[in-house]
């Protein structure tokens, strides 16, 4: 049966081709698979039940990462707890917590086997649980952790309440943080989308005098503000 790779509800599910046996070897160059034991901590691959190993790297080429992550060591947490995730992936590369949810950026691949593309997972987790996987190009992950590294040690406003500005006072677009804050205070929520880091002011008044109010969202990039929505 030839191999297949299916995306599902944030789970790789994978099948095999059925064959002998290899191992696999971790080596001062990365992660090795042989048909013979290849070093004394090598292990059996069962392939009937595995994935099919990465081919060796052609002649130049660079050789995978040695902190692949296994597809099966993601897929099989389920509603995995916090302390399950560490031991199976280790300590994500950034995390940052939106309301109830925490996001756990990982910096480890998992290599799609029919595709030369590799992935990165963002697992969120609420009440100390996983829920989510969400798969990210290795360009967004990367862009991803950065960000969220830049605002890790940001603690949202003690108190919300109806803003001293109103939705007029918000195209900021070419405004530095420091510009925002000095003018609106700290947001309610930092966030992280597709790489870039989003800040979002709740309850802000249409008007001056106005009851109705929105949300307002400023993309950023780097220091400087790129776009400016309300809703």
């Amino acid at each position: 049966m030839d191999k297949t790779m299916i995306l599902a509800a944030g789970v790789l599910l994978v099948a095999a081709d059925a064959g002998a046996a290899i191992y696999k070897c971790k080596t001062p160059d990365g992660v090795e698979f042989s048909q013979t034991p290849c070093a004394q901590d090598a292990v059996r691959i069962d392939r009937e039940k595995s994935p099919k190993p990465d081919a060796a790297p052609a002649s130049g080429a660079a050789s995978p990462p040695a902190d692949l992550i296994e597809i099966g060591e993601v897929g099989s947490l389920g509603r995995g707890t916090k302390a399950e995730i560490v031991e199976r992936l280790g300590e994500p590369a950034a995390r940052y917590t939106k309301g109830r949810t925490e996001y756990w950026l990982f910096a480890n691949a998992v290599r799609d086997l029919d595709e030369p593309e590799r992935v990165f997972a963002e697992i969120l987790i609420e009440d100390g649980q996983m829920f989510q996987i969400t798969w990210l190009p290795e360009d967004i992950m990367h862009r991803s952790i950065e960000t969220a590294r830049a605002f890790a040690g940001w603690k949202p406003p003690a108190s919300g309440g109806v803003k001293r500005f109103s939705v007029a006072d918000t195209d900021v677009v070419g405004k530095s943080k420091r510009e925002v804050t000095t003018r609106f205070g700290e947001p309610d929520v930092k966030k992280v989308h597709a790489g870039a880091e989003w800040w979002e002011y709740h309850e802000v008044p249409l008007t001056p005098d106005s009851p109705q109010t929105l949300t307002i969202y400023l993309e950023f990039d780097g220091d400087i503000v790129t776009n400016s929505v309300g809703n």
